[in-house]
């Protein structure tokens, strides 16, 4: 592995993570589980400007979720299948090289790709499997924390704490 390449994959994963929630918000992601679609008639069904859901697209395409066929159709690929609405139990469950890695939808090292989850199945690889931690990763206020994380290090205070007053957060505001 190239040193500077690896390094560059690391700083831009804060820019992946947006567009994939930004796909998976604006309903993209969903409108390509059927099959493939041309990107005017996804940025139709989305309302999203065409030219800026192809960028989007072709970012997602050089990540391996979806893949840009001629004439501007994309398709899901296997874990751009894990980010569906009604993904099944085993969407994005191939991998997609022997390299790699977290992308293939198992960040927590283990073969089912988490353990417990939720209503939506955001952790079990069933509907939706990473749907969830993708909209997560995209939400203002979870990106906002994070932004501190510099001052966070220095003091060894909660950026979350101080920000939201911890836990409390999601009792006041559970979305």
């Amino acid at each position: 592995m190239e040193a500077q390449p690896y390094v560059m994959r690391l700083i831009l994963g804060e820019c992946v993570a947006q567009a994939v929630a930004v796909a998976v918000e604006l309903g993209a992601i969903d409108e390509l589980a059927a099959g493939p679609r041309r990107v005017g008639a996804v940025a139709e069904a989305v309302r999203a400007h065409p030219d800026a859901l192809y960028r989007l697209l072709r970012l997602l395409s050089g990540v391996g979720l979806v893949e840009e066929r001629d004439g501007r159709v994309f398709a899901l690929t296997p874990p751009g299948r894990t980010l569906c609405r009604d993904a099944g139990p085993d969407a994005g469950r191939d991998r997609v090289g022997d390299d790699a890695g977290p992308e293939a939808g198992d960040e927590a090292g283990d073969e089912d790709g988490g353990e417990g989850g939720d209503e939506d199945g955001a952790g079990d690889g069933g509907a939706g499997a990473m749907r969830g931690m993708a909209l997560l990763m995209g939400a203002p206020w979870h990106r906002r924390a994070w932004s501190d994380l510099t001052d966070c290090v220095r003091t060894g205070h909660s950026s979350f704490e101080r920000r939201y007053g911890g836990f409390a957060y999601y009792r006041d505001d559970p979305e």
